[in-house]
Protein backbone atom coordinates (compact mmCIF):
# COMPACT_ATOMS: atom_id res chain seq x y z
CA UNK A 1 0.00 0.00 0.00
CA UNK A 2 1.17 3.44 -0.60
CA UNK A 3 2.26 5.65 1.99
CA UNK A 4 0.09 8.26 3.14
CA UNK A 5 1.40 11.00 5.33
CA UNK A 6 -2.53 12.02 6.04
CA UNK A 7 -4.18 8.83 6.43
CA UNK A 8 -3.90 8.38 10.30
CA UNK A 9 -7.47 7.69 10.97
CA UNK A 10 -8.61 5.29 8.26
CA UNK A 11 -6.57 1.84 9.14
CA UNK A 12 -9.91 0.03 7.72
CA UNK A 13 -11.41 1.82 5.33
CA UNK A 14 -11.21 1.06 1.08
CA UNK A 15 -10.63 4.55 0.66
CA UNK A 16 -7.15 6.17 -0.02
CA UNK A 17 -6.62 9.53 0.77
CA UNK A 18 -3.65 12.03 -0.72
CA UNK A 19 -2.90 14.97 -2.51
CA UNK A 20 -3.60 15.19 -6.58
CA UNK A 21 -1.12 15.12 -8.80
CA UNK A 22 -0.69 16.45 -12.34
CA UNK A 23 -1.63 12.47 -13.31
CA UNK A 24 -4.78 13.31 -11.73
CA UNK A 25 -6.17 16.27 -13.92
CA UNK A 26 -8.62 14.18 -16.12
CA UNK A 27 -9.65 12.48 -12.93
CA UNK A 28 -10.37 15.98 -11.57
CA UNK A 29 -11.99 17.29 -14.47
CA UNK A 30 -14.97 14.35 -14.24
CA UNK A 31 -15.76 15.55 -10.54
CA UNK A 32 -15.65 19.01 -11.50
CA UNK A 33 -17.99 18.52 -14.18
CA UNK A 34 -20.46 16.79 -11.60
CA UNK A 35 -19.47 19.24 -9.34
CA UNK A 36 -20.24 22.42 -11.69
CA UNK A 37 -23.56 20.45 -13.10
CA UNK A 38 -24.80 20.56 -9.81
CA UNK A 39 -24.24 24.40 -9.43
CA UNK A 40 -25.11 25.07 -12.50
CA UNK A 41 -21.86 26.87 -13.34
CA UNK A 42 -21.15 25.89 -17.21
CA UNK A 43 -18.57 23.32 -17.50
CA UNK A 44 -15.26 24.39 -19.82
CA UNK A 45 -12.76 21.71 -19.78
CA UNK A 46 -9.71 23.47 -20.85
CA UNK A 47 -10.42 26.31 -18.85
CA UNK A 48 -10.56 24.49 -15.54
CA UNK A 49 -7.76 22.40 -16.54
CA UNK A 50 -5.54 25.55 -16.43
CA UNK A 51 -6.93 26.04 -12.74
CA UNK A 52 -6.03 22.86 -12.43
CA UNK A 53 -2.44 22.69 -13.51
CA UNK A 54 -1.88 26.50 -11.83
CA UNK A 55 -3.53 24.84 -8.51
CA UNK A 56 -0.75 21.73 -8.87
CA UNK A 57 2.50 24.17 -9.11
CA UNK A 58 2.39 25.81 -6.10
CA UNK A 59 2.76 24.85 -2.35
CA UNK A 60 0.45 27.73 -1.35
CA UNK A 61 -2.43 25.51 -2.66
CA UNK A 62 -4.06 21.51 -2.52
CA UNK A 63 -6.49 19.26 -4.10
CA UNK A 64 -6.85 16.05 -1.92
CA UNK A 65 -8.42 13.63 -3.39
CA UNK A 66 -10.29 9.85 -2.14
CA UNK A 67 -9.58 7.16 -4.45
CA UNK A 68 -10.64 2.73 -4.12
CA UNK A 69 -9.40 0.38 -6.59
CA UNK A 70 -6.67 3.21 -8.40
CA UNK A 71 -10.53 5.35 -9.02
CA UNK A 72 -10.56 9.08 -7.85
CA UNK A 73 -14.05 9.56 -6.27
CA UNK A 74 -13.63 12.52 -4.92
CA UNK A 75 -12.25 15.96 -3.94
CA UNK A 76 -11.55 18.79 -1.77
CA UNK A 77 -9.74 21.88 -2.77
CA UNK A 78 -7.82 24.78 -0.73
CA UNK A 79 -5.77 27.90 -1.25
CA UNK A 80 -3.53 29.67 1.21
CA UNK A 81 -3.75 33.94 1.51
CA UNK A 82 -3.54 36.20 3.77
CA UNK A 83 -6.20 37.55 5.99
CA UNK A 84 -5.29 40.83 8.16
CA UNK A 85 -8.40 40.09 10.13
CA UNK A 86 -6.73 36.67 11.49
CA UNK A 87 -2.98 38.31 11.41
CA UNK A 88 -1.73 34.96 9.50
CA UNK A 89 -2.84 32.97 6.66
CA UNK A 90 -6.13 31.59 6.14
CA UNK A 91 -7.11 28.89 3.40
CA UNK A 92 -10.07 29.21 1.09
CA UNK A 93 -11.49 25.50 0.47
CA UNK A 94 -14.03 25.21 -2.60
CA UNK A 95 -14.68 22.34 -5.14
CA UNK A 96 -15.27 19.79 -2.27
CA UNK A 97 -16.83 16.81 -4.59
CA UNK A 98 -17.92 13.13 -3.78
CA UNK A 99 -19.31 11.03 -7.21
CA UNK A 100 -22.67 10.38 -6.68
CA UNK A 101 -22.36 6.54 -6.30
CA UNK A 102 -19.58 7.20 -3.25
CA UNK A 103 -21.80 9.55 -1.28
CA UNK A 104 -23.21 8.89 2.41
CA UNK A 105 -19.53 6.80 3.06
CA UNK A 106 -17.72 9.72 5.00
CA UNK A 107 -15.17 10.49 2.26
CA UNK A 108 -16.26 14.44 2.48
CA UNK A 109 -16.11 14.00 5.96
CA UNK A 110 -12.12 12.54 5.86
CA UNK A 111 -11.63 14.96 3.15
CA UNK A 112 -12.33 17.76 5.19
CA UNK A 113 -10.37 16.50 7.61
CA UNK A 114 -7.56 16.03 5.63
CA UNK A 115 -7.62 19.14 4.24
CA UNK A 116 -7.75 21.23 7.75
CA UNK A 117 -4.74 18.49 8.46
CA UNK A 118 -2.51 20.29 5.20
CA UNK A 119 -3.64 23.79 6.59
CA UNK A 120 -2.41 23.20 10.03
CA UNK A 121 0.90 22.46 8.90
CA UNK A 122 0.53 25.48 6.63
CA UNK A 123 0.16 27.52 9.88
CA UNK A 124 -3.37 28.36 9.22
CA UNK A 125 -5.41 30.51 11.48
CA UNK A 126 -8.73 29.84 9.85
CA UNK A 127 -10.58 27.95 7.19
CA UNK A 128 -13.52 29.28 5.00
CA UNK A 129 -15.54 28.17 2.55
CA UNK A 130 -18.92 29.36 0.19
CA UNK A 131 -21.84 26.79 0.54
CA UNK A 132 -24.67 26.54 -2.18
CA UNK A 133 -27.88 28.06 -0.24
CA UNK A 134 -29.75 24.81 -1.73
CA UNK A 135 -27.32 22.15 -0.57
CA UNK A 136 -28.84 20.95 2.75
CA UNK A 137 -26.43 17.93 2.75
CA UNK A 138 -23.16 20.50 2.34
CA UNK A 139 -24.62 22.63 5.28
CA UNK A 140 -24.98 19.77 7.84
CA UNK A 141 -21.72 18.59 7.19
CA UNK A 142 -19.72 21.88 7.18
CA UNK A 143 -21.69 22.64 10.51
CA UNK A 144 -20.44 19.00 12.27
CA UNK A 145 -16.43 20.41 11.03
CA UNK A 146 -17.77 23.69 13.33
CA UNK A 147 -17.85 25.71 10.13
CA UNK A 148 -20.33 28.71 11.19
CA UNK A 149 -22.19 31.14 8.88
CA UNK A 150 -21.31 35.05 8.92
CA UNK A 151 -22.96 37.96 8.05
CA UNK A 152 -20.78 38.57 5.30
CA UNK A 153 -22.63 37.94 1.68
CA UNK A 154 -20.38 36.71 -1.42
CA UNK A 155 -19.80 38.93 -4.22
CA UNK A 156 -18.07 39.00 -7.02
CA UNK A 157 -16.89 40.73 -10.28
CA UNK A 158 -15.15 39.23 -13.55
CA UNK A 159 -12.33 41.54 -14.81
Amino acid sequence: MKSNPYDNDMKASPFFFRQATHDDIDDLLRLLHILFDFEEIPFQSSKHRKALNMILNTDQTCIMIAETNEKIVGMCAAQLFISTAEGGYAAFIEDIVVEPDYRKQGIANILLKKMEQWAQNKQVIRLQLLVNQKNEAAKKLYHQHDFRSTPCVFMKKNI
